[in-house]
């Protein structure tokens, strides 16, 4: 949500509404700008540091800086207050033993739950062009997994 300078009213930006940050010659989605502090290493720790284990709760983000506007796609730049984002997050874990091991070149990471009620398996791959591929194991479903670098 962006709240504009000297308004009560929060505005619920659609992904693609642009954020132009002061130091910054041009601007950035506002999906993108939200899923970069959502990102940040310190944003994790913190959450992570504050939620309940095994529970399902609400955090917002709140982003100020002096010279923050806002452009949607149908309107002028605007001074904007703050940004908010609102998230949902849990927490839970299942211990497993993991290893790694290297074939032709490629590192692979293989895992298994200890726990025999709840079996998690999982393979992961990294390729040497930096690809990460994959497949989970979890409740008698198996989910391919793919990312790029």
């Amino acid at each position: 949500m962006i709240l504009p300078s000297g308004a009560t009213e929060w505005i619920v930006p659609k992904y693609g509404d642009l954020i132009l940050l002061p130091e910054m010659e041009g601007s950035i989605q506002v999906g993108v700008f939200s899923q970069n502090l959502v990102n940040l290493p310190l944003t994790g720790k913190t959450i992570f540091n504050h939620i309940e284990k095994n529970t399902m709760q609400e955090f917002h983000i709140i982003f100020s800086q002096k010279g923050l506007k806002y452009e949607s796609q149908n309107q002028q730049k605007i001074a904007i207050d703050e940004v908010c984002i609102n998230m949902e997050a849990n927490e839970s874990s299942t211990p497993f033993e993991f290893s790694t091991k290297s074939l032709k070149g490629s590192l692979f990471g293989v895992g298994e739950s200890k726990d025999t009620q709840n079996k998690l398996c999982f393979a992961i791959k990294k390729g040497i062009n930096g690809e990460t591929s994959g497949a989970i194991y979890d409740n008698k479903k198996i989910k391919m997994m793919k990312s790029y670098s």
